[in-house]
């Protein structure tokens, strides 16, 4: 038989309405990140967000608060956190409405890697 645990309940400190807070998820290790692509932020109404937890301890219930991470060039309807992904001490958000030198809307993604202390 196969057997799984309760399981655990993860959310943003800041969350709000209409975040949409785990829009996506990816799991690697001990680290989870999860996208908020409309949640407003600093940069402007649904720039978008991610966060970044870490399984603290060897239950797998034991998880802590996490890190949001944030487009350096945010801005309103980026939605960044659309798409996340994580491998090892790297993850990788995607922005797909983000305004490039490509043109309106053609999107990007951010890489950001663990600052190990």
């Amino acid at each position: 038989t196969n057997t799984w645990d309760a399981g655990v309940q993860l959310t943003a400190v800041d969350g709000a309405s209409n975040d949409q807070f785990g829009y996506s998820v990816s799991i690697g290790g001990d680290y989870a990140v999860i996208g908020a692509n409309y949640d407003d932020t600093g940069a402007g109404s649904n720039a978008g967000s991610a966060w970044v937890f870490r399984r603290t301890g060897i239950n797998t219930n034991t998880w802590d608060s996490g890190v949001k991470i944030v487009a350096g060039d945010g801005a309103s309807n980026d939605q960044f956190g659309y798409s996340v992904a994580i491998d090892g001490d790297y993850a990788v958000v995607g922005a797909f409405f983000d305004n490039t030198a490509a043109g309106s809307d053609a999107g990007s993604a951010h890489i950001f890697g663990s600052i190990q202390e």
